[in-house]
């Protein structure tokens, strides 16, 4: 997290439609989100990220009161229905985001800080997903994740 700009979190479930190589790998669809440990690790890290899942993750993460990046992100790939389409725009989107300069990201990242803030405040309440002994906020003092 620290050596990266954002994540590409590819979630567990993306397929939901129907896949259109069905023998070169067996693929369950659903019409499902699944939010996994995945998508909390970026959160918990104070980190943007782009998510290859299912459409609609970024709106269901959105009704857990997190907020995502569309300010600074291209996030339009989230409402594609589309598997294939949906993961050419994730990609177009990840090919530019890393085609921005140091510089860029340097003022994208301080824009970000409050809506980072924001989601590492909101994954600490979620109370839910935490195991009982484990102090997210003493854990990620000073910015140090490990």
């Amino acid at each position: 997290f620290s050596e990266s700009y954002f994540s590409l979190v590819n979630e567990t479930l993306f397929y939901q439609e129907g896949y259109q190589h069905p023998r070169v790998v067996d693929i369950q669809l659903t019409n499902s989100v699944f939010l996994s440990e995945k998508i909390y690790k970026p959160l918990a890290c104070k980190h943007p990220f782009v998510v290859v899942g299912v459409n609609t993750t970024l709106q269901h993460l959105r009704k857990f009161g997190y907020k995502t990046f569309d300010k600074w992100i291209d996030e339009s790939y989230d409402l594609e229905p589309d598997d294939d389409t949906r993961m050419d725009m994730v990609l177009a989107e990840v090919k530019r985001l890393c085609a921005l300069s140091h510089d860029e990201w340097q003022v994208i990242i301080t824009e970000m800080v409050p809506t980072l803030q924001h989601n590492f405040d909101v994954l600490c309440r979620a109370k839910n997903l935490m195991p009982a002994n484990l102090n997210l906020m003493e854990l990620f003092r000073n910015n140090n994740p490990y």
